[in-house]
């Protein structure tokens, strides 16, 4: 008897596999800037060390959180999205401070730790020296955190489908192909604005080299993000979304 959750992943290969052609453009632009964020650098400096630590952190969880996307689990690509955000933020901040001290801490055994206010002078750091990119940065996260950060009415009825013969369990979120166009959207939205930001950084701390040919993506992706984001926003269910 096949495993139900070989089953499942089966149903997940397909979801994914069917994206291009489902999405089109919108999903080749999240796709190709979520890439990117794990192929923008050409070498890197002994003092860029920690923030080589923190760069596969982004794009790992910016790949789930487009596999997620495609498969229908929206909590879950939000969580990793939250996730991407910090790892850039703290990415960022060891360009500034490349100290390897100043994120982690040991203790009597020699066993490490995360030291719990790296994330906290990082957020300070970068609203003092990028203030724009602070105020968005903390609009994604808090638009994240009040609806998907933790357990709440409004994700609930994703994970049931009711008939007349009752209520069944849904392991994939009801599949709804506006909201997953809108997810794709805000996938590459953030994956564009950690790159610019972390371009930024870089000029000011340049202790990495650019991948040839970064800048001129940057440009196409964006272009492009702008376009899908007009293309969205004119639909009535999302104007008053993508307006703010």
């Amino acid at each position: 008897m096949e495993l139900q959750i070989t089953q499942l992943s089966e149903q997940e290969n397909a979801l994914i596999k069917n994206a291009p052609a489902e999405y089109g453009t919108i999903f080749q632009n999240a796709h190709d800037l979520v890439f990117l964020t794990g192929h923008f650098i050409s070498s890197i400096k002994p003092d860029g060390f920690v923030f080589s630590l923190f760069i596969p952190q982004v794009q790992k969880a910016l790949t789930l959180s487009l596999l997620s996307c495609l498969r229908n689990h929206e909590v879950q690509l939000h969580m990793m999205l939250r996730y991407a955000l910090e790892s850039g933020c703290l990415a960022g901040y060891a360009l500034n401070n490349p100290n390897l001290d100043d994120f982690c801490y040991t203790d009597s055994s020699d066993c490490l730790y995360p030291k719990e206010k790296a994330k906290e002078k990082a957020y300070k750091w970068i609203n003092n020296h990028f203030p724009s990119y602070s105020e968005k940065i903390k609009y994604m996260k808090d638009s994240i955190n009040e609806s998907f950060a933790h357990a709440n009415i409004l994700s609930a009825p994703k994970n049931y489908d009711s008939s007349e013969t009752g209520i069944r369990s849904l392991f994939f979120d009801r599949a709804d192909k506006l909201i997953t166009q809108k997810n794709l959207w805000w996938i590459a939205n953030i994956s564009f604005g950690l790159l610019d930001f972390l371009a930024k950084v870089i000029k000011e701390h340049p202790h990495v080299s650019f991948a040839v040919g970064f800048h001129e993506k940057m440009k196409r992706y964006g272009r492009e993000n702008g376009e899908i984001k007009e293309q969205l926003s004119s639909h009535p269910r999302f104007k008053r979304w993508m307006d703010k």
